[in-house]
């Protein structure tokens, strides 16, 4: 359905790039394929461990509580990824607003898939994310989709995955 920036969202998509860009630097500089090959070794064991527990944590969600609702189409990979289900979006994109009939639409399928939250990127919180929230009083979870923190919650990739499973 279109495009979708958010791949990274998915650990077995970064461990796909990890292993492309592995084999790219080792075209270009041959004489550092060891490194290369140990330090992306390293990496793709972290993806692997955090993928693991990640789905274990997914897998105690039962299965009828894995639906939610997406500000927009972010979190499709992330959702693919541990099992959950985006029910219903509140835009297809953050570069428009549903009309009143699309957003009546989408309120109706989150009702009807019982959504227990409606997830939204971190700092792109709309003001219609919080209405449509409470209108469907489910609570709104500000994830990390396009940006990382310099705190303890996200200050890599596979720490803003981690937080985002757990938060769901």
């Amino acid at each position: 359905e279109g495009f979708n920036a958010h791949w990274y969202l998915a650990p077995q998509n970064v461990a796909r790039a990890t292993q492309r860009v592995r084999d790219e630097l080792i075209k270009a500089e041959p004489s550092a394929r060891e490194t290369f090959r140990t330090n992306a070794t390293q990496y793709l064991n972290e993806i692997d461990a955090v993928d693991k527990k990640l789905i274990a944590c997914a897998n105690d969600v039962p299965e009828d509580d894995r639906n939610v609702m997406a500000g927009h189409n972010d979190f499709a990979y992330l959702a693919e990824a541990f099992g959950f289900v985006v029910a219903a979006q509140i835009s297809g994109s953050g570069e428009s607003e549903p009309s009143a009939s699309e957003l009546q639409d989408a309120v109706d399928k989150a009702r009807d898939a019982d959504v227990r939250a409606l997830i939204a990127s971190a700092g792109e919180v709309s003001r219609l994310d919080e209405q449509v929230a409470s209108k469907l009083d489910v609570p709104l979870l500000q994830l990390y989709a396009d940006n990382l923190t310099t705190g303890d919650d996200a200050s890599t990739l596979l720490d803003a995955i981690a937080y985002d499973v757990d938060r769901i």
